[in-house]
């Protein structure tokens, strides 16, 4: 089970949550267009502050792509900004092209001033709105 290393922590609880949460976000992205995905992270409230740390929320929701063997950059950074908008926080969710050579596309997420992106690509793409 995949799950399995992570409910022997003391953080089982936080691990089954976010696996469910990322579960019914990975059918809502394979099954919505992308302008609609991104009409509904517009009008995503912010949630109220949780107890949850949110560079700890970041870190266990990274795990768990890992271990659910995710790449896609859009769908980790969609969950990210929506798991941290609940967490009554302000992400802001880029997606970038870039403006040389061949058309290739980037998602990440900015936090608190920095860049949450594991491939570094916010610095050969171009953000757009």
């Amino acid at each position: 089970m995949i799950l399995h290393k992570f409910l022997k922590t003391k953080f089982k609880l936080q691990y089954l949550y976010l696996s469910i949460f990322i579960i019914s976000q990975f059918f809502e992205f394979k099954f919505k267009k992308l302008n609609t995905l991104i009409k509904d992270l517009k009008s995503f409230e912010q949630g109220k502050v949780q107890n949850e740390n949110s560079l700890e929320l970041i870190s266990r929701s990274i795990k768990l792509f890992s271990a659910f063997n995710i790449s896609s950059c859009l769908f980790k950074s969609i969950v990210i900004y929506k798991l941290l908008k609940r967490n009554g926080q302000n992400p802001i969710l880029h997606i970038g092209v870039k403006n040389i050579g061949d058309l290739e596309a980037h998602a990440w997420i900015e936090f608190e001033g920095k860049m949450l992106d594991d491939d570094l690509g916010y610095r050969i793409f171009t953000s757009i709105k």
